[in-house]
């Protein structure tokens, strides 16, 4: 509420949860050619972390409120929201071993 004389709006300011990743990254040393962020979506209007915190931890903040997870593989550190389709299932029997030989 603003004093009357007092024009004061506030701005508008949000940054895109994708980009407070990929800057988390930077400036922990990642190159961002390497960080996968494009299925993340949501804004957030403020995140305030100090060098006390890794950016393991900042991200996982993140993560635990804007639901999606770190995961590296071909050679990328992929940003994966949750709740997506299984790209693929693995069965009980692959998972146990039954003394013969893998291929």
């Amino acid at each position: 509420m603003s004093r009357p004389g007092n024009n004061y709006i506030p701005l508008l300011s949000s940054w895109a949860v994708p980009s407070v990743v990929n800057d988390i990254c930077a400036r922990a040393g990642i190159d961002p050619a390497v960080t996968v962020t494009d299925g993340l979506d949501g804004f957030l209007d403020g995140f305030s972390t100090t060098n006390d915190h890794s950016a393991a931890s900042a991200i996982s903040a993140l993560a635990g409120i804007y639901l999606f997870d770190p995961s590296s593989f071909d050679g990328f550190l992929h940003f994966i929201p949750r709740g997506l389709d299984a790209v693929f299932n693995i069965q009980l029997n692959d998972l146990i071993a039954t003394g013969d030989e893998i291929e």
